[in-house]
């Protein structure tokens, strides 16, 4: 299961390796550490928390969906599942291994596809519908200061707006119209047993056409349960000012205080918004990009280069290096005869 992500691991590399070149060759290295060792140490803490609990969250939320109707479920082991998910999401393009690999494991530790998956995917709704919500407001009510500190690049903020709408829509209209899911999943095995790709199984259809009555009886449970899901959504814009609270943090610890808390807030969100479903894994070297454009205006030169560091530091290297030992330990840490269980489910 971890093979196929290799590509995706060795290109991660040669971005960073590239990100990391360009940055130096455009920036005083001893002026960029100078700069860095004016962070104030308990600010760092802070920020350093913040993206961690930002991935905790998830867990809990997932912990709190998957206990409504399976009992005993660890919030250990659905923590872990939240930092697999940020690693495998880091790793390929528009975090598209994510959710894949966090059913995997779930389907490892005993949890039916049929319940993991209608859970992660009532968090993406969430997720995206949160950040989509923002969006809007933005563009709404303070598209001038957008103008202002995006410039000729306001584009991006537009285009990732547009992309996460389209998402929203699209993944609703699955969880609301599992008849057409049902369809499109049977079309695709169709096509890959024509292809080849599986072989003949009539077995195969049964099961899967029992997973999806199960995913619709999940589905169907979150209806009648319609506080969980409310509770779940606070949980979930809680989460997502996290990372755009982490600019505040950075800016207060490198000693500024000229603006405010809600505009670095808002602009963190617009940035996260615009590179949210580029097809690159981390969003490396656009995300960088982007930062500087937007906040050239809040930082000067010279602790731009510094929160920068900072920023992507601790929001996407300090939790991949996180999420990559939490990784390994659960995929060592328990045996593999589950695995199995896992490919007769496809084939």
């Amino acid at each position: 299961m971890l093979g196929k992500y290799k590509l995706s691991i060795v290109l991660l590399l040669l971005l960073i390796i590239l990100t990391v070149s360009t940055f130096l060759q455009s920036n005083d290295l001893p002026a960029v550490v100078s700069a860095l060792s004016e962070m104030s140490l308990l600010w760092l803490i802070l920020g350093i928390l913040s993206v961690l609990l930002f991935v905790i969250l998830e867990g809990v939320m997932i912990w709190h969906l998957l206990r409504s109707f399976q009992k005993g479920i660890g919030l250990y082991q659905c923590i872990c599942w939240s930092f697999i998910g940020f690693f495998v999401s880091g790793i390929t393009p528009s975090a598209t291994g994510g959710q894949p690999m966090q059913i995997y494991y779930m389907k490892r530790a005993g949890i039916k596809v049929s319940a993991s998956m209608p859970v992660l995917m009532i968090l993406a709704v969430l997720y995206k519908l949160v950040m989509v919500s923002i969006g809007a407001g933005l563009s709404l009510f303070w598209a001038t200061g957008l103008a202002a500190y995006f410039g000729d690049f306001l584009w991006l903020f537009y285009l990732g707006l547009g992309l996460n709408s389209f998402v929203v829509v699209l993944l609703i209209f699955i969880m609301l119209r599992p008849l057409y899911a049902e369809k499109l999943i049977l079309k695709i095995e169709r096509f890959l047993t024509a292809m080849r790709i599986l072989k003949e199984s009539p077995e195969r259809q049964t099961r899967w056409l029992s997973a999806i009555a199960e995913y619709q009886q999940v589905i169907g449970f979150f209806r009648e349960h319609k506080t969980t899901l409310l509770s779940v959504a606070l949980m979930t814009f809680i989460q997502r000012c996290l990372p755009f609270l982490l600019i505040w943090i950075i800016y207060r610890g490198l000693g500024l205080s000229s603006v405010g808390i809600m505009s670095l807030m808002a602009l963190q969100a617009a940035v996260t918004l615009a590179i949210d479903l580029l097809p690159l894994p981390g969003s490396m070297g656009v995300a960088e990009f982007v930062f500087t454009t937007v906040f050239a205006a809040v930082f000067s030169e010279k602790l731009l280069p510094a929160a920068l560091c900072i920023s992507r530091g601790l929001s996407f290297y300090l939790l991949m290096i996180v999420s990559a030992a939490i990784f390994a330990w659960v995929h060592f840490s328990k045996g593999k005869t589950v695995k199995k269980e896992y490919r007769d489910f496809l084939i």
